[in-house]
């Protein structure tokens, strides 16, 4: 059991390169995941886990402001 941060990011698709390239890995792709291109889970170079998403601005309404 632990923690798995998560990182609200404007593309998935972009970030999980740009993660790759830095050394990271894509352990599910937004193509793989659930909800299709819209979530990726990462591997930092430490090995800590970590979900990038992204979701709609009237998501953030949800909070009641």
């Amino acid at each position: 059991p632990g923690w798995v941060s998560v990182i609200r990011v404007a593309d998935p698709w972009e970030t999980a390169i740009q993660a790759e390239e830095l050394g990271g890995a894509v352990l599910l792709s937004p193509d793989q995941a659930k909800n299709r291109g819209n979530v990726a889970l990462l591997r930092d170079p430490a090995g800590a886990l970590l979900i990038v998403q992204r979701w709609s601005p009237q998501d953030d309404s949800a909070d009641g402001r």
